[in-house]
C-alpha cells in the first residue's frame, strides 16, 4: 500500500510509470477514505436516532439495546479514523511540500495543544531541539502519532510524558518516553507494520507505520526500546540535521532537500 519511492533524476518511462502508480494510490486513498466516510457517517448517525426514537416512543431504551447501539457508533468512529489514517499514509511523500528550515520545538509544542492530553497526565518538553532537515508537516504527524500512541495504550489513569530531543553521531532524534505497559521485545518491530495494533483498545494500525515512513523518507529510522527510568517504552524518530550555518529564512532554502 505504500507509495513507491520516486527518485528525482531526469524523466523516464519507468520513472512516469511509478509517478503514475503514486497519484493512482493517493486517488485510490482519498476515494476509500472521503467517498466512504459520507455513508459511515450516516449509519454513525442512524445508530443515534435510533436510540433517541425508542427512548421517544417507550419511555427509556433496554440497556441491551442501547449497548448495541453504543457499540455501532464506537466502531463507526473506529473506522473513520481507519480511513483518515489510511489518506495521511498515502499522501506522505506526495504533497510536494517545501523543506524550508523551521523550530522543531515549536511544531511539538503545536502537536501537545492539539492532542487531548487527559487531565491526569502530563507531558513535558525538553529544551533543545536540533535543527531537523525534513518536511515540518510530516514531522508534526509523526510526533503527534507517538504521543496519542503514549496516551492510547497507557494502562493507568494516569501517566508521564517527557518529550526530548538532540544530536548524537552527527545525527538528530526526537525521542518520546512514557511510563506506560512498554512493547514486548517480540512487537517491537512488528507495531511499525500496517494495520498491526498488538494492543486490545484497537487503533487504525496506521499510525506507527506513518511515524516509520516519515522518518525512513528523510533517511531517517525509528525504533522503540524500554523506558532506561523504569516502566514504560522509548519511542526515537533519528532524523538528519542541516548544516551548520543553513539559514532559517530566504529564497532558496526552501528547495533544500534530505
Amino acid at each position: 500500500m505504500a507509495a513507491i519511492p520516486v527518485p528525482t533524476t531526469p524523466s523516464s518511462p519507468i520513472l512516469d510509470e511509478l509517478k503514475l502508480a503514486n497519484e493512482r494510490l493517493e486517488s485510490f486513498a482519498y476515494v476509500a477514505s472521503h467517498d466512504l466516510r459520507a455513508p459511515l457517517r450516516a449509519i454513525m448517525a442512524l445508530s443515534e436516532w435510533i436510540g433517541e426514537n425508542l427512548k421517544e416512543e417507550y419511555g427509556e431504551v433496554p440497556a441491551s439495546v442501547s449497548a448495541d447501539l453504543t457499540e455501532i457508533f464506537a466502531q463507526g468512529r473506529r473506522m473513520d479514523k481507519l480511513l483518515t489514517d489510511l489518506l495521511d499514509y498515502s499522501r506522505i511523500g506526495n504533497a510536494h511540500e517545501t523543506r524550508s528550515p523551521f523550530n522543531a520545538e515549536e511544531v511539538v509544542l503545536d502537536c501537545i495543544n492539539l492532542c487531548r492530553i487527559p487531565p491526569d497526565f502530563s507531558v513535558r518538553l525538553e529544551p533543545g531541539f536540533p535543527d531537523f532537515q525534513c518536511s515540518k508537516v510530516e514531522l508534526s504527524i509523526a510526533v503527534r502519532n507517538l504521543l496519542c500512541n503514549a496516551i492510547r495504550h497507557h494502562d493507568k489513569a494516569s501517566g508521564k510524558i517527557v518529550i526530548f530531543a538532540g544530536e548524537k553521531d552527527g545525527q538528530g532524534f526526537l525521542t518520546v518516553e512514557d511510563d506506560g505497559p512498554g512493547v514486548p521485545i517480540e512487537h517491537r518491530e512488528v507495531i511499525f507494520e500496517m494495520f498491526r495494533t498488538m494492543s486490545p483498545k484497537g487503533g487504525s494500525g496506521l499510525g506507527l507505520g506513518m511515524v516509520r515512513k516519515i522518518a525512513e523518507r528523510s533517511s531517517g529510522s525509528v525504533d522503540v526500546t524500554g523506558n532506561p527510568e523504569g516502566r514504560g517504552s522509548r519511542f526515537s524518530v533519528r532524523l538528519p540535521i542541516r548544516e551548520p550555518g543553513f539559514a532559517r529564512s530566504g529564497g532558496d532554502a526552501d528547495d533544500a532537500s534530505p
